[in-house]
């Protein structure tokens, strides 16, 4: 009872501080929010010229409904993303003109990271005259179909890969999520209000069954292990998949332990391995300076 009352009564006297004082007590040096593309980003200025925030609040970008181009609502969007822009979307130069110009504008006030939420990871490569015409099909209200949707993601992820390298961003993907399905809440909210699960789905069986999938893969084929392949990457280049120990398992059997990402453990060369995202994209080198922003 005493450890409880006391630290419900340190948490309230934080909580009575508002939410400056929160973060001033937990000496939270940045708060990264996302944002869609048509965001003003308003309230980020705001803070940015506030002296009486210290903590970095940067957007994030996160064009999920520029891709979906089979659900309802994307027509919409990019009339809106237009607007925003200046840049009127008919086809896909202009789609990645707009795109391009609204990052511009979140790099200015601090965008460092892009988020992407993708139902799976889509890898169908087509030639670029393919892609406009799906997306002019697409705008001009006609329903396109499976291979046609993956195409012109694959093509948008690509053309915004870039765009975020040439930032300097980094660029995030959260994948293999099940939308909405919680139905009161849905309709209470609305979609996409926070109310997600894990799904089931193969994330990423088109990188690897795709003859050009190396190349949107970035280096897969380093992930499989092989004679030639060296028995350990470097630990802050590379990040094992680890997984839990079955405790009907003998010790000898278990290929490594959970631990820190980056660090390996015994048979670690022998599982898949993934290039790894460090903060220091978004910190370090990156430093904090005056008007709320980072360098």
């Amino acid at each position: 009872n005493y450890i409880f009352s006391s630290a419900f009564s340190f948490i309230l006297s934080l909580a009575l501080t508002g939410v400056r004082g929160i973060l001033r007590q937990s000496n939270v040096a940045m708060v990264g929010t996302t944002d869609d593309p048509t965001s003003d980003l308003a309230w980020h200025k705001r803070i940015a010229e506030d002296p009486g925030i210290s903590t970095v609040v940067a957007p994030s970008f996160r064009p999920d409904k520029a891709l979906n181009i089979e659900k309802p609502g994307w027509a919409g969007f990019l009339a809106e993303l237009g607007r925003v822009s200046g840049v009127e979307v008919k086809d896909l130069d202009s789609l990645e003109a707009a795109l391009g110009q609204r990052m511009d504008a979140f790099d200015a006030a601090g965008c460092r990271a892009a988020d992407h939420g993708l139902d799976y990871v889509p890898f169908r490569p087509a030639e670029r005259g393919q892609v406009d015409a799906i997306l002019k099909k697409a705008l001009a209200g006609q329903g396109v179909a499976l291979k046609e949707a993956e195409q012109f993601k694959t093509a948008l992820l690509l053309s915004c890969a870039k765009r975020y390298a040439n930032l300097d961003w980094v660029m995030q993907i959260h994948y293999n999520c099940m939308r909405n399905p919680n139905s009161a809440m849905f309709a209470e909210l609305g979609p996409d209000s926070g109310f997600d699960c894990m799904n089931n789905v193969n994330c990423a069986g088109a990188l690897y069954a795709e003859p050009r999938g190396e190349r949107a893969a970035g280096h897969h084929d380093r992930s499989l292990p092989g004679p030639r392949r060296p028995r350990q990457a470097p630990a802050r280049q590379r990040l094992v998949v680890q997984r839990q120990q079955n405790r009907h398992e003998e010790p000898a059997h278990q290929p490594c332990q959970p631990g820190p990402a980056g660090q390996f453990h015994r048979d670690a060369h022998r599982l898949p391995q993934f290039f790894e995202l460090h903060p220091a994209r978004l910190f370090p080198p990156h430093p904090v300076r005056a008007g709320g922003r980072l360098d």
